[in-house]
């Protein structure tokens, strides 16, 4: 199961990618004619609150602009990205609405939100060029924690993660569910 900036390099494990594949797209992810202009994304770490009151401070603090709820990284601790401004309503809202905690994460690049949609269609073109092979073991994709064997469906949700929250608590019920319950982390 790859976890966002992971994904990409941890596939090309299960793919069969040439080393310079990989190389080249692990530093491909945010394109910049498409990503949005420094200090313009914000992204925030939301401790101690229930997903669907964070989706809905989100929904409310957006005022034209886009924050959404973008990793489900475990029960009570969620992030959050979007416009810089509009990251920042939502944090003052969430604070609000009790959250134990909210903390500024250090980047600049909203990922997993719908700004990201330009640079994943830029993606697209990039691992549309690759001739992806079936897995040799299957893969939960981190967009919709689906277990996938066909090489279309798992580049499918590699471009579609940039753009859409990762479900990391759904991909690890999932992996429970399947009876897994040791893991190993490459990096």
């Amino acid at each position: 199961v790859p976890h966002c900036r992971t994904s990409v390099p941890a596939a090309s494990l299960f793919f069969h990618f040439l080393p310079p594949d990989a190389a080249l797209l692990t530093v491909y992810p945010y394109p910049p004619p498409a990503r949005p202009s420094s200090g313009q994304g914000a992204m925030a770490a939301v401790l101690g609150l229930d997903d669907d009151v964070i989706e809905a401070v989100c929904k409310q603090a957006s005022a034209g602009q886009v924050v959404a709820p973008v990793n489900f990284n475990s029960p009570g601790q969620v992030v959050i990205a979007g416009n810089k401004e509009a990251v920042e309503r939502a944090t003052e809202q969430l604070k609000t609405a009790g959250a134990k905690k909210v903390v500024p994460l250090a980047v600049s690049v909203p990922s997993h939100c719908a700004l990201m949609k330009p640079a994943a269609d830029l993606l697209k073109i990039e691992l549309d060029a690759i001739n992806f092979q079936s897995p040799r073991i299957p893969v939960i994709n981190n967009v919709d924690a689906r277990v996938e064997t066909e090489a279309n469906a798992i580049r499918d949700a590699l471009v579609r993660q940039m753009y859409s929250p990762v479900q990391w608590v759904k991909c690890m019920q999932h992996l429970l569910a399947l009876g897994i319950n040791t893991g190993f982390e490459c990096v």
